[in-house]
């Protein structure tokens, strides 16, 4: 049988207890509108997917055009394509029913996709475009996330087609959950996750770096063999989850690939040794211990697949072998629990709890049960309380031991208190150590990376703050300015992009030097978008600081090579546009940067280097305030 017969074959299997990623209405209609007040939107029903054919490479343009293609209602929220060498098409139509501009996010929450391929489709062609997945650099994800999002910027009334493409490496998907929310919704959630996968990898270290130096220090190999177990259950869930991919194997997507499939075979390993020792299989049911071997010594053959990157193959091989070992492992859990072990029998409560919520999260991902909190999270509550209870189940192993030696039952305790001693201030180290860690993720994550400037998603909090304490301060005034660099594009164009990036960078250093009082903020947009907040009492003050700053930007100095052509500006200049308001006017965020932006805009139709005033007496731009 070939290879892709043999995939087929999987394939086959999986789709018995698989719901279909697609439903049977096609001729429905399918716009998602984007209402008010709404920030989660369910995809089901309202994507539609295509499985695309063989042989043949599909423009976005061509789908679109192509009538005759059997686009299908998705009918779940996580399709899954199994074993399958075909790429798939989801196609998702959107508009904007809300009066205001909306920013949404498409999180595809499967860190192990390989290939995503997504094109923004509007009435003037490709607006947006992305190419990223788990088998491409982590610098072209649009978010640095572990798994894959995609932002789409909504103006009213805006109608699209967003295309996506899912191809694999070589014929193996895993559960794609889809989820469709605003910005706000889905950062969230990922930092609501965050959070949960931080308490849930800290609490398997803690109890790996129990285990192990309990074992180290009584000698008890059991928990030497569950400590493995656990290193190698967290380091496959780092990986599997995407945090290996985002963290140490950033920049060896490959690798990163390969590590999945080899943690997963040494995971089983590590299993079956432990299962060995804690039940003494030896003694108590050799034949089941010599097939427990016989079945580890197979792993060596997904293994080498896994190194060779043979991916979908290595999950052929490992699947089948994965559960005869974890009914070989139930089996000798229960013949063990019917011997009257104690021990025994929490360790087959262990693994009927896990085993129980491995089907739970597959009966949700094959949409046979509804998406809940609950089963989603069902592999990492279900792992949690079975490495919790296998614990337990050796902390019985130590009463038995404790029973059969009373001498060393006492120096046992004085161990444990040592070592509790000892974890104590390892946990408080620890903790130390990811508070250290958590300070320096949340002040990257309102830092431009580039610049050093506060970054666009502390923007729009730091606006709405300014304007409620301008009510209280009368006599002030709030600015509000933002700086778009003149014809960067040709620059960037013609210099390179290394060199534009130096330009930013500089044009960060001198908004920082010119704004530096208390009270001032600046801010990067995006691309070449800047923003200066500051409060003034006198406002021929904001002209001169604006105009100082102007005239300071074109000092700055452009590359030497290539020399200046056609189009292409020989110094930096940017227009400005401003917003003024004060305690004597209510306005709110939009409000405020939709004057400034109205400036901006004014100031480049009338000749760009130039800044820009509007005010909320008039709430449009004043020509006479300008300087040239």
């Amino acid at each position: 049988m070939t290879r892709r017969h043999w995939l087929l074959s999987l394939s086959l299997l999986f789709s018995l207890f698989a719901s279909p990623a697609w439903g049977n209405d096609p001729h429905a209609s399918h716009t998602l509108n984007i209402t008010p007040g709404q920030d989660t939107y369910d995809l089901t029903g309202r994507a539609l997917i295509l499985e695309q054919p063989e042989g043949r490479n599909l423009s976005p343009s061509e789908l679109l055009a192509d009538t005759t293609r059997a686009w299908q209602p998705l009918s779940s929220s996580a399709p899954n394509f199994s074993f399958s060498d075909r790429a798939y098409w989801l196609r998702l139509d959107i508009t904007n029913t809300d009066t205001r501009t909306r920013r949404l996010i498409l999180d595809i929450a499967q860190p192990l996709q390989d290939y995503i391929d997504a094109w923004w489709m509007t009435d003037g062609g490709i607006a947006r475009e992305w190419h990223t997945g788990d088998r491409r650099p982590l610098s072209d994800r649009p978010f640095r996330y572990r798994a894959f999002a995609l932002s789409l910027p909504l103006t009213p009334d805006q109608s699209g087609t967003l295309l996506i493409r899912f191809s694999s490496h070589d014929g193996l998907y895993d559960a794609l959950p889809l989820t469709l929310s605003s910005d706000a919704a889905f950062f969230k959630r990922n930092d609501a996750e965050s959070l949960g996968f931080g308490f849930y990898y800290g609490a398997i270290t803690i109890l790996l770096l129990y285990n192990l130096i309990v074992g180290l220090v009584t000698r008890e190999r059991n928990f030497v063999l569950y400590s493995v177990y656990l290193f190698f259950f967290l380091s496959w869930n780092l990986a599997f989850r995407g945090y290996l991919g985002i963290s140490l194997l950033a920049d060896h997507p490959t690798l990163n690939n390969m590590a999945v499939a080899v943690l997963s075979c040494g995971l089983f390993f590590s299993l079956v040794a432990f299962t060995q020792g804690f039940l003494n299989l030896r003694q108590t049911l050799p034949l089941t211990g010599r097939l427990l071997w016989g079945l580890s010594a197979l792993l060596l053959i997904p293994t080498g697949l896994a190194v060779m990157d043979v991916y979908a193959t290595t999950f052929a091989v490992l699947i089948p072998i994965a559960v005869v070992i974890l009914l070989t492992v139930l089996y000798a859990g229960a013949r063990a629990s019917l011997r009257g072990s104690v021990s025994a029998r929490i360790f087959l409560l262990a693994w009927t709890l896990l085993i129980g919520a491995v089907f739970a999260y597959y009966a949700r991902v094959f949409g046979l049960l509804p998406s809940s909190w609950l089963l989603e999270n069902a592999l990492n509550l279900g792992s949690l309380i079975e490495i919790l209870v296998l614990s337990l189940a050796l902390a019985y192993r130590i009463n038995e031991l404790k029973q059969k030696d009373l001498i060393s039952q006492q120096q046992l305790i004085d161990q444990k208190e040592q070592l509790n001693t000892e974890l104590q201030q390892r946990v408080e180290t620890k903790t130390r150590e990811l508070q250290n860690l958590a300070d320096k993720l949340e002040r990257e994550s309102i830092t431009d990376a580039l610049t050093g400037l506060l970054n666009r998603r502390t923007f729009y909090p730091k606006l709405e703050s300014e304007l409620r304490r301008l009510q209280r301060e009368p006599t002030q005034t709030l600015c509000l300015t933002l700086l778009d660099l003149d014809h960067f594009k040709a620059l960037n164009d013609h210099y390179g992009h290394p060199a534009g990036d130096q330009l930013l960078k500089a044009v960060g250093d001198l908004l920082q030097l010119h704004w530096k009082r208390s009270g001032d903020a600046v801010f990067r947009l995006g691309g070449e978008e800047f923003a200066i907040l500051f409060y003034t009492r006198n406002l021929h003050t904001v002209s001169e600081r604006l105009e100082a700053f102007r005239q300071a930007l074109k000092t700055i100095p452009l590359p030497t090579a290539p020399p200046p052509a056609d189009g292409v500006p020989t110094q930096l200049t940017a227009s400005l546009g401003v917003g003024l308001v004060s305690a004597l006017y209510s306005l709110s965020p939009d409000e405020l940067y939709a004057m400034a932006d109205r400036a901006l805009y004014s100031g480049k139709d009338r000749g760009r280097d130039c800044i820009h005033y509007c005010s909320a007496t008039d709430r449009t731009p004043r020509p006479r305030l300008e300087h040239h």
